[in-house]
């Protein structure tokens, strides 16, 4: 049973698919932080808080910069916005911290290096920040927000090996993250156990094809990404694994003959934020709400609602 894509065009002219993540607030606002090269150069990202509740972007003052911001992830209570950006010093990407309440920045000191970091995703508990680094090899790292540390990663922050693993998402507590790598020659979606120290074994996920972006729901139980593999509307659709049953289903509801990209699930995996090119939108690459549980008449407002609802108020970090 699935419902129709709702169309929120707050994204025209958005490049190339990059993160988008949303959440609910402490005040309850329902909001989504994404990175768009509207009504610049190609390439050159800002970052975007929309506020679906009141329709309009909230202002994150000192965010932005004249250097490139992409890949936001919003925490669980909306107060920070983690991202990549190159700000110079020769190291390329970086990750850094917004905390909204004060319009500063966190210190996250161990998390930086000489390597490139990139690609940050919160866990749902929003104590934890996964991320990638490295260059021609990629490596995943999860990092304590309360004591400010890096947690091993056993079985998965392997050397001396040359493929990359890309695109972290964790469950609530990190105890699960769900990432892309290239280990078995294209791009696959793989799931790592941090209790068990080791990758599990999935075969709905494994194809010829490339699986790419995973969401990760909260709860753990969902597991949306994007897939080129045949079978459904063409080009990039989206896929949901049902972990409670170990099905595999595309989301035919959402997909179109143009490209799904970049989904960011909610809890329940009832509502998922996408990027699509699909023809009906403001141009290039623009922002929908899928959800997959109600009418084809839900507005996208109530959409969001739903998809914070679930969010629990905690501090990252405390």
């Amino acid at each position: 049973m699935f419902a129709a894509a709702v169309s929120v065009a707050v994204a025209a002219g958005c490049g190339a698919p990059t993160t988008i993540t949303g959440t609910g607030d402490a005040t309850g606002q329902h909001l989504f932080a994404y990175a768009s090269d509207r009504n610049q150069a190609a390439g050159q990202y800002d970052l975007y808080l929309w506020d679906q509740d009141v329709g309009g972007f909230h202002l994150m003052r000192g965010i932005n910069s004249l250097s490139a911001e992409r890949h936001p992830a919003l925490s669980s209570d909306g107060r920070f916005v983690a991202f990549q950006s190159d700000r110079g010093g020769g190291t390329l990407d970086d990750i850094y911290v917004y905390d909204r309440s004060n319009a500063s920045f966190v210190a996250v000191p161990g998390m930086n290096s000489a390597d490139p970091e990139i690609e940050p995703r919160f866990s749902g508990d929003a104590l934890k920040l996964a991320y990638v680094q490295g260059g021609a090899v990629k490596r995943i790292r999860l990092y304590n927000g309360q004591t400010k540390s890096l947690i091993p990663l056993p079985g998965l922050d392997t050397t001396g090996v040359s493929f990359s693993d890309t695109w972290p998402s964790p469950n609530q507590d990190a105890s699960l993250i769900a990432f892309v790598s290239n280990r078995s020659g294209n791009p696959n979606v793989y799931v790592y156990s941090r209790t068990q120290q080791r990758l599990l074994d999935i075969p709905a996920l494994a194809s010829g094809s490339d699986e790419v972006e995973p969401s990760l729901s909260s709860d753990g139980r969902y597991l949306c990404f994007s897939s080129n593999r045949p079978g459904d509307k063409g080009g990039y659709d989206l896929y949901l694994y049902d972990f409670s049953d170990s099905t595999l289903s595309p989301l035919s509801a959402a997909n179109t003959a143009s490209d799904e990209r970049a989904p960011s699930i909610s809890n329940r995996g009832d509502v998922v934020l996408l990027q699509s090119n699909r023809p009906d939108g403001k141009g290039r690459w623009d922002l929908w709400i899928f959800d997959r549980l109600r009418g084809d008449n839900l507005p996208a407002q109530r959409a969001v609602e739903r998809c914070g609802r679930h969010r629990t108020l905690l501090r990252w970090p405390y």
